[in-house]
């Protein structure tokens, strides 16, 4: 369950979007002094392993309720047998193990956290390293125009871990966008697109040995569907310029850093800052997507294991293409119980 408080416009009274934060806008009442309490990111999923003469087999299927009308949406739906993996799961470019503890349900701006159909290869290099190559679905996502889905994304992943308590993962992306222009579906134009991760863990004892930091950075151009908030906003993998009906990709950097202490042994906090920084391009309407900044802190308490009850403060920015900007604020309270 979450109660939020959403105390300035915002454009979803759930949710901390801070690309949906109105910038200049007559409604400026869109999810301003509105509280909103929601069990529809419950989740359930049924998981399955099993022992075959040839390796292990696993099959997973998972799903929450924040469809229309708090229905059941799927999230996961995937097989595994031995290091071969397909179905639908998070990218292969997404780190979980680099994702810091909030209430929040939208998540981080600035976060690769797609979940998408794939076929994944995983090998392991020993006990500590492992490496991770897959073929997504593209769906490329851009403005003014219609994707078309030719060929698939191509993601690699090195992931390295150190004694439990330090973690790194680079990734590599290569794909093709190619779309219809809205104007004339008759003229359709391809960009290659490509991008780069890296994200870890790192152990911070000076104050409590389980404190810890945790990051993600992403650049890349052509890869904005990837990014949690210009996948809520859309068509941010490229637009088409209206003078020449020319598909031209949008470049992109975003992440975040976060801090975890821990002040007791069932009591902890998380800050977070994060960022998402689009280059926009010359024929872009002024109101446009430029950038958006987030920022949290929470206290959590889990008074037994199961259960995790807490507060959390978010602050949010956006700015638009011709330097105007606007700043949105929420209070969320969470109880989860984890069966």
């Amino acid at each position: 369950m979450s109660m939020v408080a959403t105390l300035d416009p915002l454009g979803s009274d759930d949710r901390f979007i801070t690309g949906l934060i109105p910038v200049g806008s007559s409604d400026s009442g869109v999810g301003a002094n509105e509280v909103a309490v929601s069990a529809r990111q419950s989740r359930l999923g049924i998981e399955m392993r099993d022992s075959t003469d040839y390796g292990p087999l696993r099959a997973f299927v998972e799903g929450d309720f924040a469809g229309n009308g708090d229905t059941y949406r799927l999230r996961h739906a995937f097989g595994q047998f031995r290091q071969i993996l397909a179905g639908k799961t998070w990218s292969t470019m997404v780190d979980n193990r680099a994702t810091p503890e909030e209430i929040d349900f939208e998540g981080i701006n600035g976060r690769i956290q797609v979940r998408q159909p794939q076929l994944r290869y995983f090998p392991s290099f020993g006990r500590n390293l492992d490496l991770l190559v897959a073929l997504e679905d593209p769906a490329p996502d851009v403005t003014d125009g219609r994707g078309v889905s030719q060929y698939p994304d191509i993601i690699a992943s090195i992931r390295r871990n150190w004694a439990d308590r330090w973690h790194i993962k680079t990734s590599l992306l290569a794909r093709q966008i190619e779309a219809e222009w809205n104007l004339d579906p008759s003229i359709s134009d391809s960009k290659i697109g490509w991008g780069a991760s890296v994200s870890g863990r790192v152990g911070f004892e000076i104050w409590d040995e389980k404190d810890n930091i945790l990051f993600q950075f992403n650049y890349g151009d052509g890869i904005g569907r990837y990014v949690n908030d210009l996948e809520e906003v859309g068509g941010q993998d490229a637009v088409f310029n209206p003078q020449s009906g020319e598909l031209e990709t949008l470049e992109v950097f975003s992440g975040y850093v976060a801090y975890q202490h821990w002040w007791q042994e069932k009591l902890r906090s998380t800050m977070t800052y994060s960022w998402v920084d689009v280059d926009n391009l010359d024929f872009q309407d002024d109101s446009d997507y430029a950038n958006t900044d987030r920022a949290i802190i929470n206290l959590l308490w889990s008074p037994v294991t199961r259960i995790d009850v807490g507060g959390e403060l978010l602050w949010g920015r956006r700015e638009n293409k011709d330097g105007t900007s606007a700043t949105a604020r929420q209070i969320q309270f969470g109880a989860k119980y984890r069966f």
